[in-house]
């Protein structure tokens, strides 16, 4: 995450969500203050329009 920048839009997800959530939660604790929770690959895909492959 050193190499992401903290003022950027991002969209976390993973396979179940869960892991996605713990994410979002030490990338706060680093600063970053633009995230959305996409919750798991089905969800992130609806909310965003962009197909994810497994």
């Amino acid at each position: 995450m050193s190499e992401l920048d903290p003022d950027a839009d991002y969209v976390v997800s993973c396979r179940s969500g869960n892991r996605s959530a713990a994410a979002i939660d030490r990338m706060t604790d680093l600063g970053f203050t633009s995230l959305v929770n996409g919750g798991g690959l089905d969800q992130a895909a609806e909310a965003t329009g962009i197909d994810f492959v497994d």
